[in-house]
């Protein structure tokens, strides 16, 4: 989509995904990517319609201080690739976590067409749990879990990066009501990510008809981007490291085997009763707001 912004033109997506955070965007992103019609930019996360400010402090932070989208400008030219005719996608976790914030640059930026909104949702337990592993995974969490919740209001005071709320980003309530608030029926999906791992391909079905996208078979791996604790953490700070020498040679390495050694890497946690127990509590009153909000039976979130 193209926009016309003091005297100047600019790319724009034409649909977002907009989160929740380890709910499956990535996955969804590559399976989309496929389509001949669909342009995702290679810096999946653009972070531009939060409004996001790049001054987080919390360990690790200063990476996505670098990232962060903070002109219109730098914002389009992510899409300057794209093919005539392809649908532009930013998929951006923090959308949801920032429904505010987003909300108001949707309004600023589309006036009266707005881009089509997916929301992937899951059993908040085990996302907040997989927020916790994947920082984890990045050798940036050092607390035991029930430690790292009780530090969420200090490290918020002192500006860390919202990944670190890990109880607050999965409520998912005031988020999705916001967003269906303020964003037209038809322009709204919300997908439950347990039933789209569990049948991807009719998922994507439904996806590219509310996009008014042409039916494609869309392949790909279901699990991308996933959390758990690095094997050798000496390897894990290689793979992490975005100085400028180890960005070049890591160029030079094909990317399927950057790939490859990266998951290597990664031995997978499996959420335990204790800890299901401790978050637990946290949801339950959300869950069944949520249920309210979508008309829709959760209960494989309450028992599980």
């Amino acid at each position: 989509m193209i926009i016309k912004k003091e005297n100047s033109n600019y790319n724009i997506p034409d649909f977002l995904i907009v989160g929740g955070a380890k709910c499956g965007t990535t996955s969804l992103s590559q399976y989309l990517s496929k389509h001949s019609n669909i342009f995702i930019p290679k810096v999946k996360e653009c972070r531009y319609l939060s409004k996001m400010t790049p001054n987080f402090n919390g360990p690790g932070d200063h990476v996505v201080n670098i990232e962060m989208t903070t002109s219109l400008k730098e914002y389009s030219d992510l899409f300057k690739k794209a093919k005539a005719g392809q649908f532009l996608c930013d998929a951006s976790v923090d959308y949801l976590y920032y429904y505010k914030e987003t909300i108001s640059s949707i309004n600023d930026l589309y006036k009266d067409e707005q881009p089509k909104i997916i929301i992937l949702l899951r059993n908040p337990v085990k996302s907040a749990f997989s927020m916790y592993s994947h920082l984890k995974r990045d050798l940036r969490e050092t607390l035991p879990l029930n430690q790292a919740i009780s530090a969420q209001k200090d490290r918020q005071k002192n500006n860390w990066e919202w990944v670190w709320q890990y109880t607050e980003i999965s409520k998912y309530y005031n988020q999705v009501k916001f967003y269906k608030d303020n964003i037209d029926k038809e322009n709204l999906k919300i997908i439950i990510f347990e039933e789209f791992i569990k049948d991807p391909q009719k998922e994507l079905k439904e996806i590219l008809a509310f996009l008014g996208l042409e039916d494609q078979d869309l392949k790909g791996d279901k699990v991308h981007n996933k959390s758990g604790n690095a094997k050798s953490p000496f390897l894990q700070k290689i793979i992490l490291n975005k100085s400028p020498l180890v960005m070049f040679i890591k160029k030079l390495i094909p990317r399927g085997l950057k790939q490859k050694v990266s998951q290597v890497n990664i031995e997978p946690v499996a959420i335990s009763q204790e800890d299901i127990k401790l978050l637990k509590p946290y949801f339950v009153e959300d869950i069944v707001k949520l249920e309210k909000l979508l008309n829709k039976d959760l209960s494989l979130w309450h028992n599980n």
